[in-house]
C-alpha cells in the first residue's frame, strides 16, 4: 500500500484502491474527470466499483510522472506536457459540474500567505472561480507512453495542504498556482542539480498560463503566482511544521528573483 496526503492507496496488476471515508463522492469526482478526459483526449480512471470504505479505478499503465520530464534531458518533450497540461486543467475547470461543491476560503495562515507574496490584499471574490481538481500538481500528471501530448490525470481530490473537500469551489489560480509552484522547483533535493534553469521555468510558467488560457477560461496571472507561493508555504507547514516557511524561502528568495510578486511579474 502507498500512503498518499490524504488516503490509503493500493496498486493492483489491473486496478487501484482508493482507501476514503466518502467513496460515492470521491467516485462521482473520478468519474466526472474520466468523462471530461474522454471528451478532450486525456486519460483519467474509470470507477469500476463502489465498497464501503474505498473505490475499485481502473489502473493506468505506461505512465510516467511529468516531473521526470521536469529532470529530463528533453526540454521540447517537457514544455509540450507541460502546454498540454494547462489545456486539460482548463478543461476540468470549465466542465466539472458545481452542484455538489464546497465553497472554498483560506485560512488565516493562507490569506497571510498572500498579503505576504503580493504585498497587498485580495478580494478574493473577484478572482475567477471553478470546481478545483484540488491537488493538480507533480504528484498527478503523468506523461502516457511517452508521448507529452498525452496527459494522464488522477487523485483528484483534497490534498489537505490548501484544499480540504472532494469538491471544492474556489479560485482558479488555487488548482493553476500549484501546478505553477511545482514548475519553480518542488522536487526531491537529490533533483535540484537537474532542475531547468530559472529562465527556462519561467518560460514553462507562462506557457503553461497560456494554454490554460486558451481554453476559454479566465485565470488573473498575479493571483496565480500569489497562489503558487501561499499553496507552496501551506504544503511545507504541513510536512514540516514550524520549519515550512524557512522551507518555502529555500524556493522563493529575492536571489532567485521569484519573491515577492513584483519582482516575480518583472521576470516574465
Amino acid at each position: 500500500m502507498l500512503k498518499k496526503q490524504n488516503s490509503i492507496v493500493e496498486i493492483k496488476e489491473h486496478v487501484v484502491l482508493k482507501y476514503t471515508n466518502n467513496p460515492r463522492e470521491v467516485a462521482k469526482k473520478y468519474s466526472a474527470v474520466h468523462m471530461i478526459g474522454e471528451q478532450y483526449g486525456f486519460v483519467a480512471p474509470r470507477v469500476l466499483d463502489i465498497c464501503r470504505d474505498y473505490i475499485v479505478l481502473e489502473r493506468i499503465h505506461e505512465i510516467s510522472p511529468i516531473r521526470d520530464f521536469y529532470v529530463g534531458s528533453d526540454p521540447v518533450a517537457l514544455g509540450i506536457a507541460v502546454r498540454r497540461s494547462g489545456e486539460v486543467l482548463g478543461h476540468l475547470h470549465a466542465n466539472l459540474p458545481k452542484n455538489e461543491s464546497t465553497n472554498w476560503n483560506p485560512s488565516p495562515q493562507f490569506a497571510d500567505s498572500l498579503r505576504h507574496y503580493a504585498g497587498r490584499d485580495f478580494d478574493l471574490r473577484l478572482l475567477p472561480r471553478a470546481v478545483l481538481h484540488g491537488d493538480y500538481s507533480f504528484a498527478n500528471i503523468f506523461v502516457v507512453a511517452n508521448d507529452p501530448e498525452q496527459i494522464a490525470v488522477i487523485d483528484p481530490c483534497a490534498n489537505f495542504g490548501s484544499t480540504f473537500s472532494d469538491w471544492t469551489f474556489g479560485p482558479t489560480a488555487l488548482d493553476a498556482g500549484k501546478m505553477i509552484a511545482c514548475l519553480e522547483g518542488q522536487v526531491p533535493a537529490k533533483f535540484h542539480l537537474r532542475k531547468p534553469p530559472p529562465q527556462e521555468i519561467r518560460m514553462l510558467q507562462r506557457a503553461f498560463v497560456e494554454a490554460y488560457r486558451g481554453t476559454g477560461v479566465e485565470l488573473d496571472m498575479e493571483a496565480a503566482y500569489c497562489f503558487a507561493y501561499a499553496t507552496t508555504v501551506a504544503q511545507f507547514r504541513r510536512r514540516f511544521g514550524a520549519l515550512g516557511r524557512m522551507r518555502s524561502a529555500v524556493l522563493y528568495n529575492r536571489t532567485r528573483r521569484n519573491f515577492p510578486l513584483d519582482r516575480k511579474m518583472n521576470e516574465l
